[in-house]
């Protein structure tokens, strides 16, 4: 069965339009996605494998919280699962995207297999999104996480430039790879000099780690 086209973001007007209603700005998600691709640029051959990947990882995420917290968003590690979270329970995490990220008329994927955090947040995903105001009746409760509405912040590092997106996931394929979208925004792309910055290998370095109680 083919799946549903995704609502796709493409044009300046209608990307900045959909952030905003979400409290975000462009330059919010793309400061983020430069700081991470800073941290990674400063990695070589020398490092540890994952290395490289789990810098960009965690730089994206550190500069994604502090440009949100003057707006009232919180960091949340529930279950080692690492997500800047609005007070109107507007989750991003940050993954790796395969090469089809930031391209409007390609579907992506995440380049790696999710853990059991994803895999749950994609389930909530398909759950309505309480948003009622302050004051209305029954408000929502956003430290709660069936109450969260969980995009990815998905980035590509290409040959010369950073593709990246801020997508709504809804599906995964059979290797727990995020591949369905509700929505997608696109995002302008940073481009670099592949001459002055050698990166080493991308070696998918995401955190999605599901930590329980023992019985």
């Amino acid at each position: 069965m083919a799946k549903p086209a995704a609502d796709l973001y493409v044009e300046v007007f209608d990307v900045k339009r959909r952030l905003k209603s979400l409290g975000l700005t462009v330059d919010v998600l793309l400061d983020a996605v430069r700081a991470g691709f800073t941290g990674r640029s400063t990695c070589s051959e020398l490092d540890p494998p994952m290395y490289p990947g789990q810098t960009m990882w965690a730089h994206t995420v550190r500069r994604l919280r502090q440009c949100t917290a003057p707006i009232g968003w919180k960091p949340d590690n529930s279950s080692n699962y690492c997500v800047a979270l609005s007070p109107e329970g507007i989750a991003i995490a940050v993954a790796t995207g395969d090469a089809n990220t930031g391209r409007p008329h390609a579907i992506p994927s995440t380049s790696s297999p999710k853990g059991p955090c994803t895999v749950e947040a994609v389930a909530l995903n398909q759950l309505p999104l309480d948003l009622r105001l302050p004051g209305e009746e029954e408000p929502p409760q956003p430290a709660d996480v069936t109450q969260r509405q969980t995009w990815l912040l998905l980035i590509h590092l290409d040959h010369s430039e950073v593709r990246a997106e801020l997508s709504l996931p809804s599906g995964l394929d059979e290797q727990d790879r995020v591949t369905g979208w509700r929505e997608r925004i696109i995002l302008p792309s940073v481009d670099f000099d592949p001459n002055q910055i050698q990166l080493p290998p991308d070696d998918s370095g995401d955190i999605d780690i599901d930590v329980r109680r023992r019985a």
